[in-house]
């Protein structure tokens, strides 16, 4: 009987060494009757993601569309309030100069719209003391401390003190030092130079800071000392001598032409500065060169700014229209989502809508302006006439459409209203997307563990069946053998 076992054992294993393909059919045919079930768990995961995509997107698209409205003002339990400045960015202006290399020009909102002929004359220029011309080797023969002033215009001197020390110091020495002396002093207005006008003579200089009369140079000493050596005499500071190849002097003789000199529109206009903002209301004016007088006036146009209020309005009209084509262009969502359906229904009409907040006369439409409505609802900008047209006439009465209590900013806004935030509805959907997605997949590890477990039970049941039948049939060849043996 010993025998008979080990035959069939013998046979089972050889059996099962070369593998069992009927187990293995058997489990795979189980396995694909199972996999709908994992199918569909797959899908309604699937599913849900992409509502989670489509949220997580709502929320950048509207995050993006707020950041636009803000600009113009934010709504804060449901009333709509008005950003500051938001108003003065539908008053803009440019200039223009017809010649830039001789006066260039910028506006604000305050310059007026027109034309006006202006001719650059004079630059202002920096005042200029140049002292006598002295022989470079030669003895200064002055030695000591010595104090003089310096004095900027109307404003308060500044004294400066020099030390030449005991010895006696040449004509190039001593100026340096009252070349250094000077511009270490603070506050003192001027720029203090050693020019060496030949190879063996020098001569010092001073320049004001700062352009015009206003800031002409005049000095002082108590007593004759270095100024007066190097022929800065206080008899300067009201003859005001031009300077000649030896002489000291100034470069102007007349202090008022330090200024600047433009002839606008037939009347003079002078100012300490090349730059002039308070001629012509909201006209900052840059004068570059002057002109010569046979020259003909500089033509300065004002008008009113069109592409900078199309700069102002293009982000939020953008904004709209991407939203707009998002929630347009997510069918499904549409099909399925009643909340979708509502957003995408709002935010549609608001094109369209009539801003009741617009004075009596003023235009309450966006086509009013130009702004043309397309059939899908977005927004664009085809007539610059007609926005041209009310910015002339009055700009406030663009800024309403969009800045107003009832303007687009604020239609917009309440279209939007509650879906942002922590406590929004896209928020709660997107908690609640989640918690769906991770019971999803829980339960899908579950179906596939529960699956792989009773396959692995059917295998077991069938090898144990199928090695008892190769065990009998075994059993049954070797008594076979045994019987044929006798009988012989």
């Amino acid at each position: 009987m010993a025998d008979l076992t080990a035959i069939s054992d013998s046979l089972a294993g050889s059996y099962f060494s070369r593998g069992n393909t009927a187990s293995d059919q058997l489990v795979a045919a189980y396995l694909q009757t199972q996999q709908s079930l994992v199918d569909n768990m797959n899908s309604a995961r699937q599913s849900l993601i992409t509502k989670r995509t489509f949220f997580n997107n709502l929320y950048s698209q509207l995050t993006s569309v707020t950041g636009k409205i803000d600009t113009f003002g934010q709504l804060t339990d449901g009333t709509f309030t008005k950003a500051t400045g938001a108003d003065a960015k539908f008053v803009t202006r440019s200039v223009t100069s017809s010649k830039t290399d001789n006066l260039t020009v910028s506006g604000t909102s305050d310059a007026l719209v027109g034309v006006n002929q202006i001719k650059v004359n004079r630059l202002a220029s920096n005042d200029n003391l140049v002292s006598t011309r002295q022989t470079l080797a030669s003895n200064f023969d002055l030695t000591g401390d010595y104090t003089f002033a310096i004095k900027i215009g109307t404003k308060d001197p500044v004294n400066v003190t020099v030390s030449l020390g005991t010895e006696t110091l040449t004509n190039e020495a001593a100026l340096k030092k009252i070349s250094d002396a000077i511009n270490k002093t603070t506050d003192i207005g001027v720029n203090a130079s050693f020019v060496k006008d030949t190879s063996t003579t020098g001569r010092l200089t001073l320049t004001a800071k700062t352009t015009g009369e206003t800031n002409a140079i005049s000095f002082s000493e108590t007593t004759p000392g270095v100024l007066n050596k190097i022929g800065l005499t206080t008899q300067l500071n009201t003859d005001r001598t031009v300077a000649s190849g030896t002489n000291a002097g100034f470069k102007v003789q007349n202090s008022a032409n330090l200024n600047s000199e433009i002839e606008m529109n037939g009347v003079t206009v002078t100012r300490d500065t090349n730059s002039i903002s308070d001629a012509l209301t909201g006209v900052n004016m840059t004068l570059l060169k002057p002109q010569d007088s046979a020259d003909q006036a500089i033509t300065v146009s004002t008008a009113v700014d069109v592409s900078a209020v199309k700069d102002v309005i293009k982000p939020i009209l953008e904004g709209y229209n991407s939203l707009l084509t998002f929630l347009k262009n997510n069918t499904s969502s549409l099909r399925t989502d009643g909340t979708v359906t509502s957003i995408y229904s709002k935010v549609r009409s608001v094109s369209s809508q009539s801003i009741t907040s617009a004075s009596s006369g003023n235009p309450n439409f966006l086509s009013d302006i130009g702004i043309k409505i397309g059939n899908d609802g977005t927004l664009s900008l085809n007539d610059e006439t007609k926005l041209t047209k009310f910015l002339q006439d009055d700009p406030q009465k663009v800024a309403d459409l969009f800045t107003s209590s009832d303007g687009l900013a604020s239609k917009i806004s309440n279209a939007i209203t509650n879906l942002t935030g922590d406590t929004g509805i896209i928020k709660t959907r997107q908690k609640s997307l989640n918690s769906q997605i991770d019971t999803n997949s829980k339960r899908t590890t579950e179906l596939k563990n529960r699956i792989n477990k009773q396959a692995d039970i059917m295998r077991k049941e069938y090898e144990s069946t199928l090695k008892s039948y190769l065990l009998a049939q075994g059993q049954y060849q070797m008594l076979a053998g045994m019987s044929t043996t006798t009988t012989g």
